[in-house]
């Protein structure tokens, strides 16, 4: 309950900056609502604190240092710590800790691979969601050496290839998968559920992911609107 409670209270603290913002910001939140503007909103909204990689999804991958998830049983959880120290052989790290939100009326289905590194991917529910909100949905045999590894990332499983595995999470259940693992976000169906999916990911201590994971981005709560200034492609960071 507490670490739902502090997603929800992080993601209305993006929520209330962004709004802010508008209209030099269009976020993820508002895409189905279908404005033709919001088709590619996601390719801007893109901020240290909160990126959009696809229609109507927002990560929000710094809460690492928050509680409850600076502490046990988020950081470093023995048992994750253990299978993977056990999968890469040798000393792990757990550099990120986040939020995947799914918002009413998403996109369609994202597939993609997050990345060629040896790292770990942990999914938590925090709560009990239901079935149609929009859960990642994987591929089998498509990790990094497995049969299917070729499968082309950015489809849907092709012929003769095994048919995607919907995780429905429960409150409580953790979904477990490698970053080479062809997976998709899919739509959320339901009218006013927002989808929180808690994340973390395990990699040995020299493979970290500096690809989903960019400091470059620019802080989302430094980020100003000139007064007098209207133009939509304004530089506001």
């Amino acid at each position: 309950d507490r670490a739902q409670e502090v997603a929800e209270k992080e993601l209305q603290r993006v929520k209330d900056k962004a709004n802010l913002l508008r209209p030099h910001v269009v976020p993820p939140w508002d895409y189905g609502s279908g404005r033709k503007r919001q088709i590619n909103a996601h390719k801007k909204f893109k901020f240290k604190e909160a990126l959009s990689y696809s229609p109507g999804r927002l990560d929000m991958p710094t809460l690492l240092g928050k509680a409850p998830f600076r502490s046990r049983p988020w950081r470093w959880h023995p048992d994750l710590l253990e299978v993977s120290e056990e999968l890469f052989g040798g000393a792990c790290d757990q550099p990120v800790f986040g939020a995947l939100w799914n918002f009413p009326g998403s996109g369609p289905d994202h597939w993609h691979r997050d990345g060629d590194l040896p790292i770990l991917n942990a999914v938590t529910a925090a709560r009990d969601y239901p079935a149609d909100v929009g859960f990642i949905h994987l591929q089998p045999e498509t990790h990094a050496g497995a049969r299917d590894a070729a499968s082309p990332t950015l489809s849907p499983p092709g012929p003769g290839e095994d048919a995607a595995v919907p995780a429905v999470l429960g409150r409580g259940e953790t979904l477990l998968f490698l970053y080479t693992t062809k997976h998709a976000a899919t739509p959320n169906l339901t009218a006013d559920e927002e989808r929180c999916l808690l994340y973390t990911s395990y990699c040995p201590v020299d493979k970290l992911d500096t690809v989903n994971h960019k400091r470059s981005l620019p802080s989302l709560f430094r980020c100003r609107v000139p007064a007098a200034v209207a133009e939509d492609d304004v530089d506001i960071c």
